[in-house]
């Protein structure tokens, strides 16, 4: 093909109709097919999986959609555009560089124009736009329902959302009409027809006509599952029904409940746990056991003073304690502690070999890492025998799912692997991180940067600590300095702030010396510090 310098991906080209592709980066992103004809153009300085026939895409540092033939659907010429999640018409939400919001579709037409101030999630077909302070609802064709005059709302639960008006809360229906006075401090979303609202201390349940239909008179409660809801009175807590009728009488300190399994964890003092049926009310496992932990695929496990054994859905021993220490199950596999070894087993209490290790870690799909001995780790397959031999002094993670692992050797630095041990980048580091978001930081002559998944340095090593991506964002910081880098690989607020924190949609809070600001990632102060 003649190009050179080049990484190649294979991603579905169209993930609907599972048709074969690969990206290339070589500086800029384009697409050929299997015959190796250029499809789109090496062009873009990003360009993301097929989804519903459309690609979002960056050029020049401005953001736009292509269709599978390289046209330009949305043009290049936003600050960011994502799927609106839960869109039944495939929507897309974009920002322009004034910070301004809009939502357009496939065809690039507008359903919302980018005039407002935010957009949030698609819920029920029903989006929630804020313009200047105020918050309304639109549906996917771009048909508002109400007026901009709440200062809060919740998306829509079973028809109904929660919005606020002034100091107090009520309920409106996908219509926009109020089907309540707004009188309450606090209410809940609703759950099986009724919502728990909070009024002069106490918590009770309306119904979607905006009736009491269960009085306040709990000092907390859950929401409704199953018929079923956890209320406490005073420091005792037990169980009502949909009527507000007890269940299970407020005797209990701790009540955990799985309505999947009509089980309650229960406790009444500390290291006395029990548990009760739901559909009998009766106590299955005696008040005697110091834990018994969460439910993980229909698998608990029950302490006793000195060993741990497991429990089934039903509430019946399926493994007798024998353990000494175990984790939860997970695709079916625990890992169990048993005379000083590590092995794992299976929902029936049986090892899936005899092999026994100094430690290991869950699976991630059929592979896992284990420890043969202290520094000494590998990874094994699904029948637990090693694929590679235990040789590393750290194994931070393998990711089956990406072929990805990070190992390191002391005096060696820090590599990502493949399961047939292959250093994939070529390139060892005094430190390194797990990748998140498609990103992984590394750390060289004492400085942290960040590498894609290509292997490729985004953000070149100049910091002195970096934290993982998490929303798009990372912090970064140069001694006691911190500051925010994007997934565009710009630093787009310097390290000059004592801490900073992710608020949400763009916005960050400052903190620097006594002084607490709020700047948006596009560096428009919401609340400016003085200087």
């Amino acid at each position: 093909m003649g190009i050179k310098n080049t990484w190649f991906r294979d991603i579905p080209y169209d993930e609907e109709h599972k048709k074969s592709c690969n990206f290339i980066v070589g500086g800029k992103w384009g697409i050929i097919d299997t015959t190796g004809r250029i499809i789109v153009p090496f062009v873009y300085d990003f360009l993301s999986p097929f989804k519903n026939g459309r690609s979002i895409a960056q050029k020049e540092g401005k953001w736009g959609v292509i269709d599978p033939l390289g046209n330009t659907i949305i043009p290049f010429q936003y600050k960011r555009i994502g799927y609106l999640p839960n869109s039944e018409q495939k929507l897309f939400t974009l920002i322009k560089p004034s910070t301004k919001h809009g939502i357009i579709n496939q065809q690039g037409g507008f359903v919302l124009e980018p005039i407002y101030a935010e957009t949030r999630n698609c819920v029920e077909n029903r989006i929630a736009v804020k313009q200047k302070n105020k918050w309304t609802f639109a549906d996917e064709n771009g048909q508002f329902i109400g007026d901009f005059i709440y200062s809060q709302t919740r998306d829509f639960k079973e028809g109904f959302a929660a919005v606020k008006k002034g100091r107090y809360w009520g309920f409106i229906n996908k219509s926009g009409t109020e089907i309540m006075p707004f009188k309450y401090t606090k209410v809940g979303d609703f759950k099986e027809g009724l919502a728990w609202f909070f009024e002069r201390g106490k918590y009770g349940f309306i119904n979607t006509k905006g009736e009491i239909v269960i009085a306040a008179q709990f000092h907390k409660v859950s929401d409704f599952e199953a018929g079923f809801c956890v209320a406490r009175v005073n420091s005792n807590s037990g169980i009502i029904n949909l009527n507000g009728e007890w269940v299970i009488e407020p005797e209990y300190r701790k009540i955990k409940y799985y309505p999947q399994y009509e089980l309650l964890v229960v406790a009444k003092k500390p290291s006395k746990f029990g548990l009760i049926s739901t559909s009998t009310q009766k106590k299955i496992l005696p008040l005697k056991y110091q834990k018994i932990a969460d439910f993980n695929e229909g698998m608990a496990a029950v302490h006793t003073a000195d060993k741990i054994g497991f429990i089934d859905s039903l509430g019946n021993w399926a493994i007798p304690e024998k353990f000494h220490r175990v984790t939860a199950f997970k695709n079916g596999i625990a890992q169990v502690k048993l005379d000083g070894k590590w092995q794992y087993i299976d929902t029936n209490g049986a090892a899936i070999s005899e092999q026994t290790y100094f430690k290991c870690s869950p699976y991630s799909g059929s592979k896992a890492v284990a420890a043969s001995a202290y520094r000494k780790y590998g990874l094994i397959n699904k029948i637990g025998n090693y694929i590679i031999e235990p040789q590393y002094h750290k194994f931070i993670y393998f990711e089956e799912a990406n072929n990805k692992g990070l190992v390191a050797k002391y005096g060696k630095g820090y590599w990502f692997i493949d399961a047939n041990n292959n250093n994939i980048f070529g390139q060892r580091y005094n430190k390194a991180l797990p990748f998140a978001e498609g990103f992984a930081g590394i750390r060289q002559q004492k400085k942290w940067g960040f590498i894609n998944e290509m292997g490729y340095e985004v953000i070149a090593p100049q910091f002195d600590r970096i934290s993982p991506f998490k929303n798009g964002f990372a912090q970064v910081s140069i001694l006691e300095l911190t500051g925010i880098a994007d997934i565009d690989g710009n630093v787009i607020i310097d390290p000059q702030f004592g801490n900073i924190h992710f608020v949400g949609e763009d916005l960050f809070s400052l903190v620097r010396g006594g002084e607490i600001g709020y700047l948006y990632s596009s560096e428009k102060w919401l609340w400016a510090m003085d200087y």
